[in-house]
């Protein structure tokens, strides 16, 4: 089966800040930020991996370190929980 590469847009709030952004680079585990790093990179390639259908056309993407991100139609949406 041929992956279809994604594109990755971060929510942007009024005042042009990223809160994704924000927190990401506010983490202190370096570990948690190279997981997070490689899971987006893997999602560009078009690489779900593990996921879940959660309803409306969002899905959860999972990583093995408690990070949740989501996907809502097709449009990626990273969500911090």
């Amino acid at each position: 089966m041929e992956t279809q590469p994604k594109e990755i847009r971060r929510y942007v709030v009024s005042d042009g800040k990223i809160p994704f952004d924000q927190w990401f680079n506010r983490l202190r585990d370096r570990q948690a930020q190279y997981r997070i790093d490689l899971r987006l990179k893997k999602l560009q390639l078009g690489n779900l991996g593990d996921c879940r259908f959660i309803g409306e056309g969002v899905y959860e993407l999972k990583i093995d370190y408690g990070i949740l991100f989501l996907l809502k139609n097709s449009n990626y949406l990273c969500l911090v929980k």
